[in-house]
C-alpha cells in the first residue's frame, strides 16, 4: 500500500519510466499512470482468479487488461502470507494468460525451510502447482517467475540475513531446469531485498534475468537501480 498519494505514484513512475521497466502500483493509482508512463509496462499487484461475476472488491484480468496493464503479480510472499495458497495462485496464472497478460510468478522458501536444506523442494513444488493450469493456455504465452526468498526480505530490518549472488544464481538456474517442461516461454528473475548496494553483483551472475524491487523501488534509490540495470 504504497505510497499514499496519487502525486507520489506519478512521480515515481516518472522517474523509472524506462524500456524493460515494470511498474506495479496500488490499482487505485492504475488509471493515473496508465495515461503517463511511455517507456515502461505497467503491472497490477494482483488479480481476481475469475473473469467475471459477483466478487465484490476483486479486479478481473478483462477490466485490468482495460487499463493497459501488461503484467500482474501472482503468489506475492506477503499474499501467500495471508494464505493465499497454491491452488488460488494457479487460478490466478490461468486468469491472466486467459486475459492476454504476462503472469510474474512469485516462488520462494521460508527461513526454516532454507535452513533445514528445504530450498528446492519448495520452490519445484511451488512451481509445479502454481503453473498446473498453464497446459490449458495458449503455448505461445509468457511467463516470468520470481525466485523470492522470504528469509532474505528484510523489509528494513538490519538483523535479517541476507542472500549471497551465488545462492541466487544456483536457485534461479534450478528453476530454469524445472521450465524447460513448461509449454510457455519463461525467465527467471530475483527478488531478494535488491538494493542499489547489491543490484549490479545480482545482475551480474548469468541466469539472473532481472529484479523484483520491494521497498526499494518507493525510495530515491530506484531511479540510480534502474539506471544500473539498464547498464548490465
Amino acid at each position: 500500500m504504497h505510497p499514499k498519494t496519487e502525486k507520489q505514484a506519478l512521480d515515481l513512475a516518472k522517474s523509472a519510466d524506462t524500456e524493460g521497466v515494470i511498474i506495479c502500483p496500488p490499482a487505485i493509482f492504475l488509471s493515473a499512470l496508465a495515461k503517463k508512463l511511455k517507456r515502461a509496462d505497467l503491472g497490477a499487484q494482483d488479480i481476481s482468479a475469475e473473469d467475471e461475476g459477483a466478487f465484490t472488491g476483486q479486479i478481473s484480468g478483462k477490466q485490468l487488461k482495460g487499463y493497459g496493464v501488461s503484467y500482474v503479480l501472482v503468489g506475492h510472499s506477503e499474499r501467500r502470507r495471508l494464505g493465499e495458497g497454491n491452488e488460488m495462485i494457479a487460478k490466478k496464472v490461468a486468469a491472466t494468460l486467459r486475459s492476454g497478460m504476462t503472469p510474474i510468478l512469485c516462488i520462494g522458501e521460508s527461513r526454516d525451510e532454507h535452513v533445514t536444506g528445504r530450498t528446492k523442494e519448495i520452490v519445484e513444488r511451488q512451481l509445479e502447482l502454481g503453473l498446473s493450469l498453464v497446459s490449458r493456455q495458449v503455448p505461445a504465452a509468457r511467463i516470468i517467475v520470481a525466485y523470492e526468498p522470504v528469509w532474505a526480505i528484510s523489509g528494513g530490518d538490519p538483523l535479517v540475513e541476507s542472500d549471497t549472488p551465488e545462492n541466487a544464481a544456483e536457485v534461479i538456474a534450478y528453476i530454469g531446469e524445472r521450465l524447460k517442461g513448461v509449454p510457455v516461454r519463461a525467465g527467471v528473475i530475483y527478488g531478494g531485498s535488491v538494493n542499489m548496494q547489491n543490484i549490479n553483483i545480482f545482475l551480474a551472475q548469468g541466469v539472473v534475468g532481472g529484479v523484483l524491487v520491494g521497498g526499494a523501488s518507493i525510495r530515491p534509490e530506484f531511479k540510480g537501480m534502474v539506471k544500473a540495470a539498464s547498464a548490465v
